[in-house]
């Protein structure tokens, strides 16, 4: 920084370059003058100096500084947390009614909560539910022109209060609007993955990114986008024996409205708020270690996929999971769990093991679990339109079974669930004629009860039987 003297210095060398001020020089007007040219020039030195400054995090003070330096380091700040608590539901109606998950309510202090749970209240009974506070705001996108790396900002008034975020995407291909998965940077994605990222940007604003074609799918021209936001205020607290308020209509099972009160049970409590930007400058000079680009941290399936593609069922889970089904045990402290099962290999485990030992670990360990087999069974009746033949019914329906059920299948699906069995069954085409019907039974094993369980259809002890109308 240039000192004072140094500038009246300045100064007056420049004036008296000039043949009108010579006589002047040296008068207590030009003295007087050159030391408030002086002011003027170390504070322009000193802005500059300062705004230097703001190009590095370590000196950075000005929140538009530090949010610029989120949006490069491709950071985002840790959203709110809602407050949770308990609600007692009582049913003071004569019919039993259901509510559904994430069925809002309101409080006398004007804030909204919802269920974390669906319940089904008998007349005159009380259930417990546990709520959370959080209010539903769904924002619609209409894509107008074909763009790589799609952005869609979210007003500034909603950025700190978003909890959570769901993208759904219709493009326009005849099979409405879909769930689109939340991929951090792109990870592990093809050209035609319905995938987006998150960012924060340097106005105050967090948004989501779509793909570029290469990394994640690009939206094309007319794409519908909506994405529903989860807002909470935080940290707020809702005291014991508070009443809450159903928010619209809910019908009993007779189809009259219903007759309910709801109070809280405990308190509603222990929310936080969205980081605050002292907090994000501390964690972004530490943000380039946990940035999930590393397969170290939480992409170990990809990574033995990757080099094992015969593998067609995989699970790893670490110590929390392990201790929540069989207690804790010291020697699973830093462990990571393998369960791998590849039918044209029977030496799976003993390579997922070399393949994993080439990974950097700091002081975590690895253990394989063997799978263990389980198999269910169905029983499929109904029946089917004259024009049908029934071998051939019966025949599709268990080619579509194998195919997403199967134990050696490489298409099968991750779990067991009725809505899965009804859609391929229906995706069949034998049961658009008006009179057609089928029903479905489980037997066995549907759901895992351990952690390393791989469970598939047993057909031969199946029953699939259909008459006809």
């Amino acid at each position: 920084m240039i000192s004072k003297d140094e500038a009246i210095a300045k100064f007056q060398e420049i004036i008296g370059a000039k043949e009108d001020w010579k006589l002047m020089i040296k008068s207590q007007f030009v003295k007087m003058l050159a030391v408030f040219q002086s002011w003027a020039l170390r504070e322009a030195l000193w802005k500059v100096e300062r705004t230097v400054q703001e190009f590095f995090l370590s000196t950075a003070l000005n929140r538009a500084s530090i949010l610029a330096h989120v949006e490069d380091r491709e950071y985002i700040p840790r959203k709110p947390e809602p407050a949770t608590g308990t609600v007692a539901v009582t049913n003071n109606g004569s019919a039993a009614f259901s509510l559904p998950l994430h069925q809002p309510f309101l409080s006398d202090t004007s804030l909204y909560y919802v269920t974390a749970a669906a319940i089904e209240v008998a007349p005159g009974a009380s259930v417990n539910v546990a709520v959370k506070q959080l209010v539903k705001e769904e924002v619609s996108h209409t894509v107008t022109a074909p763009k790589a790396f799609y952005e869609i900002l979210f007003d500034r008034a909603l950025t700190y209060k978003i909890h959570e975020i769901e993208v759904w995407v219709d493009i326009n291909d005849g099979n409405g609007s879909s769930r689109w998965e939340y991929s951090r940077l792109f990870q592990n994605t093809a050209a035609d993955s319905r995938t987006y990222d998150e960012f924060f940007s340097h106005n105050d604003q967090i948004g989501v990114r779509f793909g570029n074609g290469n990394f994640g799918k690009m939206l094309p021209v007319g794409a519908m986008v909506q994405a529903i936001l989860w807002l909470t205020e935080g940290d707020t607290t809702l005291l014991p024996s508070q009443p809450l308020h159903l928010v619209g209509e809910v019908l009993d099972y007779n189809q009259n409205p219903v007759n309910l009160t709801a109070a809280t049970v405990t308190s509603i409590n222990e929310g936080r708020a969205a980081e605050d930007i002292e907090e994000t400058k501390r964690n972004l000079h530490y943000w380039p270690t946990y940035d999930e680009r590393l397969v170290w941290q939480n992409d170990y399936e990809y990574f033995l996929r990757r080099a094992f593609p015969g593998i067609i069922w995989l699970k790893i889970w670490g110590e929390t999971e392990e201790t929540a089904l069989r207690g804790f045990r010291y020697s699973n402290i830093n462990k990571i769990f393998v369960s791998a099962y590849d039918p044209n290999d029977g030496d799976i485990g003993t390579k997922c093991m070399e393949q994993l030992s080439l990974v950097p670990l700091m002081n975590q360990t690895f253990k394989w679990m063997a799978p263990l087999e389980s198999t269910f069974t169905v029983k499929i009746t109904g029946v089917v339109a004259r024009t049908a033949v029934i071998s051939t019914v019966i025949q599709d329906i268990k080619s579509a079974f194998i195919k997403n059920y199967g134990k050696d299948s490489t298409e099968r699906l991750p779990e067991v669930l009725m809505k899965d069995f009804y859609r391929l069954i229906n995706d069949s085409g034998h049961f658009a004629a008006k009179g057609a019907y089928f029903n479905v039974t489980f037997a066995g094993t549907i759901a895992p009860s351990t952690l390393n369980e791989m469970n598939y259809i047993d057909l031969n002890n199946s029953m699939i039987e259909f008459d006809y109308l």
